[in-house]
């Protein structure tokens, strides 16, 4: 923003200079090469206040996907080591379903073997 404000008042200043050698000039001739001076510094600045802002929103776009690609990145990764826990989760809590039926079947197994001999 400081940019900006210092951009203008340079432009403002040689405008004011040009309108101040404008006014003492005397002769048609000085009058018209100060009129050429006059333009040609309008149009350097008008093209340069026109890259300026191509620039500013060139880098602006860029930013604003090198953040949307990294939020996007980010979620990948987390839904990538949510659904990786989860299936951990999973996969544990399945074999301890496994060990407790096994478990289980071997307890009725010895159990029914004792009261049957015995």
């Amino acid at each position: 923003m400081f940019y900006f404000y210092y951009y203008f008042c340079y432009l403002l200043l040689q405008l004011l200079l040009l309108l101040l050698l404008l006014l003492l000039s005397s002769s048609s001739s000085s009058y018209y090469y100060y009129y050429y001076y006059y333009y040609y510094y309008y149009y350097y600045y008008y093209y340069y206040y026109y890259y300026y802002y191509y620039y500013y929103y060139y880098y602006y776009y860029y930013y604003y996907y090198y953040y949307y690609y990294y939020y996007y990145y980010y979620f990948y990764y987390y839904y990538y080591y949510y659904y990786y826990y989860y299936y951990h989760y999973y996969y544990y809590h399945y074999h301890y379903y496994y060990y407790y039926y096994y478990y289980n079947y071997y307890y009725y197994y010895y159990y029914y073997y004792y009261y049957y001999y015995y």
